[in-house]
Parts: C-alpha cells; structure tokens; sequence
C-alpha cells in the first residue's frame, strides 16, 4: 500500500521553547523520506497514504483528467505531439471524431467514409480487391474513368465518345450485349429508355435514312410529315385513327373510325350526295325536316292508320280540356255542359249529406237505418250478434228467449219471492180407493181429477186446466212447453 507522509513527532516535542532532540528530527525525516520514495511512496492514486489523484497537469493546467475523459482546458487550444515530436501509435477501440485528418498512410479495415473528397492524390485499389459501392452510388467527374475494362454491374447515363467492343466486356457490355437503362446525348439530353422486363426502347425522336420495321407498333407517327412521298404496303391495317393524303387501292375495308375530308360520297356508293344533314334528306327524296321527322320517334306503328282510328275532335272534349284542374274540383255535367265544382256544391251534384263531410273518429247518425255491417260489439254499444239467441249467449245468459219469458209480470225478486213461500206438502189420497173423481191435497189449493167417460179432467182449486182423453189429446188452458216423447 502506497505510504504517506504522517507526522512523527506524536508528542509535540518539535516546538517553540522545547529541547529538540536529533531523534525528534530524524523520525520526521524519515517519514517524509519514505512519502517520498519511489517504489512505497505515495502515488496520488486516490488511495490512504497514497495522496489525492492528479486531474490537472501543465504549466497553466491546460489538461484535465476525469473520470470519463481526457480534455483540454478549452476547445481546439492544446496540441498532441508538435511536427517535430510526434507519438507512437494510437489505438482506440471507440470512435475518432477527427475535423481533418492528414496521414502518410491509412490502413482502414471497416467502418465508413462519409463525405470525403480526394483531392491531391489518387486511390489505387490492390490487386485482386474491390472497391464495393452497390450499396451507395460513385460520381465521377468527367474522364474519370481509365483503364482497358470494365466487368460486371450496370453503368447508368454514360457517354462513350469511342467505343471498341474487345475491349468492353462482362455482363454488362461486351461484343453482343449493350445493358443500360438510359441513352443520352454527349450534353446530356436524353433521347432513348429501356424498359428492365420488357425490353422495349422509347426513343424520343430516330431520324434514318432506311428502316426494316418487322413488327411491333407504331405508335403517333407521321409518314412523309416533312417530305411527303407515296408508300407502298402489301397489307395497311389500322386499329386507330389514320389520315392518308390520298389513297389509291384496289380493295379496302375500313372498319371503324372515321373519314373526314372527302368528296360528298354518292348515293349510289352507299354515301348521301350531301355535306349537310338536310341535304342529304332532300337527295332522298324527303320535304320534311328533321325536326318534322323526329316527331315520329317512339311510333309503332303505320301513323295514318292510328289517326283514323281516333275519335273526331268533339265540343265537349274541348270543353273539358279547358276547364280548371285546381286541386279537390270534380267535373260534372249541369244539363248544358261541363263544369268543374268543389265543395259543398259538388257533395249536392253527388247527392251527399252531412256524413260526407264527418270525421271516421266522429260521425253523428239522425235518423236512416244502418244495415250490412259487421256486428256492432257490446263494447260499442251492440251485442256482437247477428241473431237474438247469439245476443243472448254474449250477454252471458244460458236460459232461452221462450223461458226468460216467464219473467214476464215479475214485479220483484224471483228468489226473495220464492223464499217467502211455504214449501209444498206431500200429497195425500183423500180415498183409499180409485173413484171417478180423485182429490189430491197439497198447497194452497187440491187438485181434483175426474174420470169422465173417456175423459179425465184436471183442475186446480175447482178450476179446470187440463183434458186428457183415451187418442192422447191433451187440451190446456196455459202453455205446453214438450221435451222428448211419452
């Protein structure tokens, strides 16, 4: 561990007015001797004894020590080594930001070259090495590029001012091959394209004295715009538009398209005779016009005979074209012609009352009968019924009409009635013995029957009410109501 300097002289000795003997001395120099020394002594490296670590170094410390860097005092003041005394080698693991840089020699094994121009000298490349830019792009000025050959790759916008093929070679140009994307003219200006895929050449404008053209398509060209001259084709097929000065031939067919500025063809080569629409009417034999003639658009049918088909103009058609077509006006007749009328009026021609004019959700009835509907439900006023019985049922009755009657003269509650009476006693033979009149008693009143002949006779209370003879006739002085048979 690194020794520093501590103070011997524990117990003051070395003081104003004290004996100071040569051993109170000698400890102190043999410590500082031994702070000092070269190999144990202290190195100000920070640690106890060792002193505190040297950051700033230089006669004005110009150079600072960090932890995380090595910097001049200020920025593009301090120099490392003088063109007389330089360093050895540099060697860095990170990256030198360097403003510029001036070297007799640079080996470069990676990394990138960013906007560096070579000015003063020029790059050889070692035998069997590349100089890789497929990545990127090279720009070369002009006559820039030397040398018997150039191998591989494509070459975009170059001008060759000679050319001999032995000496272009490769993939890219060689004796058959020409591989390139655009051709230009020594200044620069383009005049041809090659499309990659398909092949086909755009060439702006190809001035030849001859040309073999054996297929393809000729697309906006004009042939003899400068010279005119005759040509000859064995077979002229056009699919767009042509326009031929003057054409002589033996046999053509046009399909399509148009003929514009010709003699008026004739009538009898399929033409009208005639530059004008109405002039070619009037060579066919027509005296009416166009427009004249339009109006028989959308007919079916031979016109005169539809005509004489039709009702002869009459009066009273007349008449009610003419009348008003206002909104709620009905046409009627008033015994001498037609007329429109609304309203009231028109609801007495029809023979209408006030129903007419009565809301569906608010009609009043006075007097009249209603007939043919639907059965009124009891909800509205009805029985929902078409017959008595039916009405009967709804109402929630089961007895029928003919026994409801014999409520008839109630004056008060049946039951109450019923249960203010006596209830019938059981009836007694007043003789033992079958006679020609028997009474039977019971009740308020006897009933007697008497065997008259043929005849027996019933009565209530002396009164007769019923007959009943040896056919089966029966004779009542009330009402017979019959279920079934005896």
């Amino acid at each position: 561990m690194a020794q520093g300097y501590t103070r011997n002289d524990a117990s003051n000795n070395i003081n104003t007015g004290n004996i100071i003997n040569a051993a109170d001395l000698d400890g102190e120099f043999d410590a500082l001797q031994g702070a000092f020394d070269a190999t144990a002594g202290h190195t100000h490296d920070g640690t106890v004894g060792g002193g505190a670590p040297v950051t700033v170094v230089g006669p004005t410390q110009e150079v600072f020590v960090t932890t995380g860097a090595i910097r001049p005092s200020a920025d593009n003041v301090i120099d490392l080594g003088t063109p007389l005394l330089e360093f050895k080698d540099l060697y860095l693991t990170g990256t030198a930001n360097i403003d510029s840089l001036v070297a007799d020699t640079a080996d470069i094994n990676g990394g990138t070259i960013d906007n560096a121009t070579i000015a003063t000298s020029n790059i050889t490349v070692g035998a069997g090495k590349t100089l890789n830019v497929s990545a990127g792009a090279l720009t070369l000025a002009n006559d820039q590029i030397s040398g018997d050959k150039v191998e591989g790759g494509t070459i975009n916008a170059i001008t060759i001012n000679t050319l001999t093929a032995p000496a272009v070679n490769a993939t890219t140009v060689d004796t058959t091959n020409i591989e390139v994307s655009n051709i230009k003219a020594k200044d620069g200006t383009s005049s041809a394209s090659i499309a990659d895929a398909t092949g086909v050449m755009t060439v702006s404008s190809l001035v030849t004295p001859t040309a073999d053209i054996n297929g393809g398509t000729i697309d906006g060209a004009v042939i003899g715009a400068s010279v005119p001259a005759a040509a000859t084709f064995s077979t002229l097929t056009s699919t767009g538009n042509a326009t031929v000065g003057a054409l002589t031939t033996v046999d053509a067919h046009i399909t399509g398209g148009q003929i514009t500025g010709i003699t008026d063809l004739a009538i009898a080569d399929g033409g009208t005779g005639a530059s004008t629409a109405a002039g070619a009417l009037v060579n066919f034999g027509l005296t009416a016009t166009a427009a004249e003639i339009n109006y028989s658009h959308g007919v079916t049918s031979d016109i005169q005979t539809q005509l004489n088909a039709k009702q002869p103009l009459a009066a009273t058609l007349t008449t009610i074209a003419g009348l008003s077509v206002a909104d709620n006006n009905f046409v009627v007749g008033n015994g001498t012609t037609w007329v429109v009328e609304s309203g009231a009026v028109a609801r007495t021609s029809l023979g209408l009352g006030s129903v007419a004019v009565q809301n569906s959700d608010a009609v009043t009835i006075t007097g009249g009968s209603i007939s043919g509907i639907t059965d009124l439900a009891i909800a509205d006023g009805g029985t929902g019924a078409s017959s008595p019985q039916a009405a009967l049922v709804n109402f929630g009755l089961t007895a029928v009409a003919a026994e409801l009657n014999f409520c008839d003269g109630v004056t008060s509650n049946i039951q109450t009635q019923l249960n203010a009476k006596a209830p019938s006693a059981s009836p007694t033979l007043t003789s033992p013995t079958l006679a020609s009149v028997v009474t039977i008693s019971g009740g308020t009143s006897d009933w007697t029957v008497t065997a008259t002949g043929t005849t027996l006779t019933f009565a209530y209370g002396g009164v007769n009410k019923m007959q009943l003879d040896s056919s089966g006739n029966l004779t009542v002085t009330g009402n017979v109501t019959a279920y079934g048979t005896l």
